[in-house]
C-alpha cells in the first residue's frame, strides 16, 4: 500500500493558510502526510495567528522529516478496510509529540489536552482519541521505531534552524529520575547472607557424610543430594520433630537442609533479578534500582534511597541528540552504552564528546580513542589538579618511567612481598625521600619506609590517556567546550525539572521508561523549535571565545621545607613506640 499511495489534493473548502502553502512550496516539500487537511472548525473560532504559524511550521517540519513513511510501514502493513474508520495516524503522532512539548505526559492528560485545547483541535479536528487509543498507538507505532523516529525528527528540526551537523559534538551529562514504584519497597542482593547460608548447608551435608565445596552449592545440586540421601536411607518423607519423639542427628540435618533449600531458592531468585551490575531492585518495579537522590521528595533531606533510573542525555545547541535510562548508579559505566545507541540512531559516532569528571575512567578513554572520538572529558582528579590542592605528583616518560615533583626518576619495580591494588598498575620505588621539600604533597600517595624509601603505584595506560585529555581540556578549544557543557547540559536538566516538571517517570519498567524519555526528548526539541520561531536568542545555545585566548595552565606546585620538616617530625614521634613504652 505504501508504493501505491497517491498524494491527496487539497479541497477548495479546506485549503490551508497561504503561509503554510508558500513555505512548503519554497522548500520543495510534498503535502502528503501531516499538512493535507485543516479543521473547518477554526473558521468560526480562529486561533491566534502566532500560535497557528507555530503549528504550521511544526507540521511542515514533521512533513520534511520522513516520519510519515515510518508510520505508513507500521500502520498500513496489516490493515484491512473492514471495521470502523481509524483515526488519522499522522495527526495522532503530531498530537502526541505536541502534548509532550507542553508537559502533558500521562495518557489521561494527553486525552484532556486533545479535548479542550485549541492547539490540539487544530491538529486533530473533531476526532479526539481516548487514552486507551493513545496508549495503543504509542505501543504499536512509536515504540518499535522510536530510535529512527527520534533521529529523523531531530535532524529535521536542526535543518529548519540551520544548525548544520549537530551530531558531530555532544555534551553528555546525567541525572537520576524517580521510577514509577512504591517507596521503601526495595530488596537488597543477599551476598553475605548467601555466603552464610552456603556455609550452613556445607556443615549440614558433612553430617550426612557428603562433602561438597561451597562454590558448588546450588538449589538444584542440593535437591539432588537430598533426594539421593533419602532414597539411600529409604526415607519416605522428611521427619517432623514432635514432643516425645526423638530424632537422630542425621534426621535433624535433613530437616535443616529442607529449610535451607527454601531460603536458597529465594536468594537465587533475588540475585537473578538484580543481575551482575547492581545490588538492589524494587518489588513493584524490578528494573528500578535503589538510588540516593539529591532531593528527597518525602523528607527533604536527600539521604533516603528511592527507586530511580540513571538518565543520560547528550545535547548540542540546546537540542537533545541522544538519551538513555540505565540501572547503574555510577555515570562512568553509562557512557559506552550511550555512544552505542548514538551510533545505532544516527549511523555514526560523534567526533567529540564533552563530559565532566564522572566519566573519566580508562575504559571510556580507550573506547573513544579506538573509535576516533575526541575526548573532552575530565578525569577523576581534575578538580584537585585545577585547584592546586591535589596536583599531579608524577610525570610519565616514554619508557614507563616516572619523575616526581623533585626531579627524582624511578622505573617499574617488582616486589615479591607487595602486590598491586588494581589490574594494570605498575609499582615504583623512590629512594632518598627523607628531607624532601615535597614530602607533605606525596605522603598520601606513597608508602613510607624507615630507610627513606617510598613505593608508588600507577597505571601507565591510564596516565597517557589522562595526559591527552589534559592537553585537550586546557587548550582554547577545550576551554570553550567546558564553558558550553556547563551551559548546555545543566541548562537542559534545569528546563526538564523546573520548567517541564519532569522529576518522575509515569511508566513502569526500563523499556517503558526509555520510551517515555524518547517522547520527552522529542517534545523538548519541539519546544526549542517554538522558542526559536519566537525569536528567543537563548533558545539554541552558541558560544565563542574571544580572539587570541591563551591556553590554561594548572598552578605550579611550590616546595615547602617547613611543612615537610613538620611532617617528618610528627612521623618520627608517631612511629617510635619503643621509647614511649620505656617512659
Amino acid at each position: 500500500m505504501k508504493g501505491n499511495k497517491k498524494v491527496k489534493k487539497w479541497p477548495r473548502e479546506s485549503n490551508p493558510e497561504p503561509f503554510l502553502a508558500e513555505y512548503l512550496c519554497s522548500r520543495g516539500i510534498t503535502m502528503a502526510y501531516f499538512t493535507i487537511k485543516q479543521c473547518p472548525f477554526f473558521y468560526s473560532f480562529p486561533m491566534d495567528v502566532k500560535e497557528q504559524k507555530k503549528l504550521d511550521i511544526f507540521l511542515s517540519v514533521l512533513e520534511s522529516s520522513g516520519v510519515g513513511q515510518i508510520i505508513d510501514s507500521s500502520v498500513f502493513a496489516d490493515r484491512t478496510n473492514a471495521g470502523r474508520k481509524p483515526y488519522d495516524p499522522y495527526s495522532m503522532f503530531a498530537f502526541i509529540i505536541l502534548a509532550f512539548s507542553l508537559k502533558k505526559m500521562t495518557l489521561r492528560d494527553i486525552e484532556d489536552f486533545g479535548r479542550y485545547d485549541l492547539r490540539a483541535r487544530y491538529i486533530l479536528g473533531d476526532d479526539v482519541p481516548s487514552y486507551k487509543t493513545i496508549g495503543q498507538y504509542i505501543n504499536e507505532v512509536i515504540l518499535p521505531n522510536m530510535e529512527e523516529i527520534f533521529h529523523r525528527l531531530t535532524a529535521s528540526i536542526a535543518s529548519y534552524c540551520r544548525l548544520g551537523d549537530i551530531f558531530s559534538t555532544v555534551f553528555v551529562d546525567g541525572t537520576k529520575l524517580e521510577a514509577d514504584a512504591n517507596k521503601y519497597k526495595f530488596v537488597w542482593k543477599p551476598d553475605k547472607r548467601m555466603q552464610k547460608l552456603k556455609t550452613t548447608i556445607s556443615s549440614l551435608l558433612s553430617i550426612l557424610g557428603i562433602t561438597v565445596k561451597e562454590t558448588e552449592i546450588t538449589s538444584m545440586s542440593l535437591l539432588e543430594r537430598m533426594n539421593g540421601y533419602m532414597s539411600e536411607k529409604k526415607m519416605d518423607s522428611v521427619p517432623v520433630p514432635s514432643k516425645g519423639k526423638r530424632i537422630t542427628a542425621e534426621e535433624k540435618a535433613v530437616v535443616g537442609l529442607q529449610k535451607c533449600f527454601a531460603k536458597l531458592l529465594e536468594y537465587e531468585e533475588i540475585i537473578e533479578k538484580c543481575g551482575p551490575d547492581r545490588n538492589s531492585y524494587y518489588r513493584t518495579d524490578h528494573d528500578a534500582t535503589a538510588m540516593s537522590l539529591k532531593t528527597d521528595y518525602y523528607s527533604g533531606h536527600g539521604s533516603n534511597f528511592h527507586a530511580a533510573y540513571n538518565v543520560q542525555l547528550a545535547e548540542n545547541y540546546g537540542l537533545i541528540t541522544d538519551f538513555g535510562c540505565y540501572q547503574n548508579r555510577a555515570d562512568y559505566y553509562t557512557l559506552i552504552p550511550l555512544l552505542e545507541r548514538f551510533r545505532r540512531m544516527h549511523g555514526r559516532y560523534p567526533t567529540a564528546v564533552v563530559a565532566d569528571c564522572g566519566y573519566g575512567i580508562e575504559e571510556n578513554y580507550s573506547f573513544m580513542k579506538v573509535n576516533g572520538i575526541r575526548a573532552f572529558v575530565k578525569f577523576l582528579s581534575w578538580e584537585g589538579e585545577s585547584g592546586g590542592k591535589r596536583p599531579q605528583l608524577f610525570f610519565l616518560g616514554p619508557d614507563n618511567a616516572i619523575t616526581c615533583l623533585n626531579g627524582k626518576r624511578a622505573g617499574p619495580f617488582h616486589s615479591e612481598s607487595r602486590h598491586v591494588r588494581r589490574k594494570g598498575n605498575l609499582q615504583y620505588l623512590f629512594d632518598g625521600c627523607l628531607g624532601c621539600e615535597y614530602t607533605y604533597r606525596c605522603r598520601k600517595a606513597l608508602k613510607y619506609k624507615n630507610d627513606g624509601k617510598r613505593y608508588a603505584e600507577l597505571n601507565p595506560t591510564y596516565e597517557r590517556l589522562k595526559d591527552e585529555a589534559r592537553k585537550l581540556l586546557l587548550s582554547p578549544e577545550g576551554i570553550r567546550m567546558r564553558i558550553l557543557r556547563s551551559i548546555v547540559a545543566e541548562g537542559t536538566f534545569g528546563i526538564m525539572k523546573e520548567d517541564m516538571s519532569k522529576v518522575r517517570f509515569k511508566r513502569t519498567g526500563i523499556h517503558k521508561a526509555e520510551l517515555e524519555m524518547m517522547l520527552f526528548s522529542c517534545g523538548f526539541n519541539v519546544r526549542k523549535l517554538f522558542s526559536y520561531m519566537s525569536g528567543n536568542g537563548k533558545a539554541l545555545v552558541k558560544y565563542e571565545l574571544p580572539e587570541n585566548t591563551p591556553a590554561e595552565e594548572f598552578p605550579k606546585v611550590k616546595p615547602s621545607r617547613r611543612k615537610s620538616e613538620k611532617y617528618e617530625s610528627k612521623k618520627a614521634v608517631r612511629t617510635d613506640p619503643f621509647e614511649e613504652s620505656i617512659s
